[in-house]
């Protein structure tokens, strides 16, 4: 009896599991590529993804702009030596969107050797710029945490401190804000900086 109901069960398990991936077909035969990567990848983590749904998972991280798990995607695919040339071409992508400046380069130039569809020499000779550039410091402008229903915000930061932008006038909520309320908020250190 025990035999019989394993056996029902992981008949209609694996039943499921077909339904899903034809599910996940169709989203992604519907252009719906977000939805389709969610299904692809249940099926990637229990390790029965066949290699075609797994080169739709790739173009669905690469449409939606996961460019993390495209590239790690693309990379297994391009080993293999046998894929179409685009999934090079999407592995130079997702590879520089992430910063991974050496392998987009070698996935340039392989797509480059395989296939003139894009021309991507502006591409490697980007990447070859990008090479020698120096680090900088990441410069953000962001929302104060006070903020009210107006677009102030912090500018770049100098030695002095960072700029403030304070806007003024009508907000979307009715409230007017001149140039008084906003110095009656600000420091007096700060004002001379506001214009």
């Amino acid at each position: 009896k025990r035999f019989i109901l394993l056996l029902v069960i992981s008949l209609n398990l694996s039943a499921f599991a077909q339904s899903s991936l034809k599910q996940a077909n169709n989203y992604f035969d519907k252009y719906e590529y977000a939805v389709a990567s969610n299904l692809f990848s249940s099926y990637l983590e229990s390790g029965k993804l066949p290699y075609d749904d797994f080169k739709k998972l790739a173009y669905c991280y690469y449409v939606i702009g996961d460019f993390s798990n495209c590239a790690k995607l693309t990379d297994s695919i391009a080993k293999r030596g046998d894929s179409e040339p685009f999934f090079h071409y999407m592995n130079g992508e997702a590879n520089l969107a992430i910063g991974e400046l050496s392998k987009a380069k070698n996935a340039f130039v392989y797509y480059q050797k395989k296939d003139k569809e894009f021309d991507v020499t502006h591409k490697i000779e980007t990447i070859d710029l990008m090479a020698t550039w120096e680090e900088t410091p990441h410069v953000e402008n962001g929302l104060f945490g006070t903020n009210s229903t107006k677009a102030d915000m912090t500018g770049p930061s100098y030695s002095f401190g960072s700029i403030e932008f304070y806007e003024v006038g009508e907000d979307s909520s009715g409230n007017f804000i001149n140039r008084e309320v906003v110095d009656a908020f600000m420091p007096e250190e700060r004002r001379k900086f506001f214009c």
